[in-house]
């Protein structure tokens, strides 16, 4: 009984190590270099798999919160340089939005070069948009 529980013990982490990555797929246009950095830096906790095209539409992405790429995720979108944390909370939360979004382009975010500063990730629900989370 006892290297049955012992056994037990250690598969459990075995399993839990070899279940899948989120799927994640980007969208973006040709020749965009944050795209490709934003995909890379996703890949370490993602299974990624990029796209050519637009989305945002489909997706009803307002203008406003609109930047270069947009990663669809289950039912979510994520827009833009959104960090890996506040993707990781929106899957675990799963809140009724629509998706998050960081606008723009900011410097320093991730896949975009520069000084690091405070992101604000959006929310999105509609045409309504709120803080999400501070990064």
């Amino acid at each position: 009984m006892k290297k049955f529980a012992v056994l037990l013990i250690l598969a459990v982490p075995a399993v839990y190590l070899a279940l899948p990555k989120a799927e994640a797929t980007i969208y973006y246009q040709a020749g965009c270099g944050c795209c490709e950095e934003y995909a890379e830096y996703l890949s370490s906790d993602f299974t990624v798999s990029k796209v050519q095209g637009n989305v945002k539409d489909r997706f009803g992405i307002p203008e406003e919160v609109r930047s270069c790429h947009t990663v669809v995720m289950g039912d979510y979108f994520i827009e833009g340089h959104v960090p890996k944390e506040a993707i990781k909370k929106l899957l675990e939360e799963r809140p009724d939005i629509d998706g998050i979004a960081v606008p723009g382009m900011p410097e320093g975010s991730p896949g975009m070069p520069g000084e690091k500063s405070e992101l604000t990730v959006l929310w999105v629900k509609g045409e309504s948009t709120g803080v999400f989370m501070r990064w």
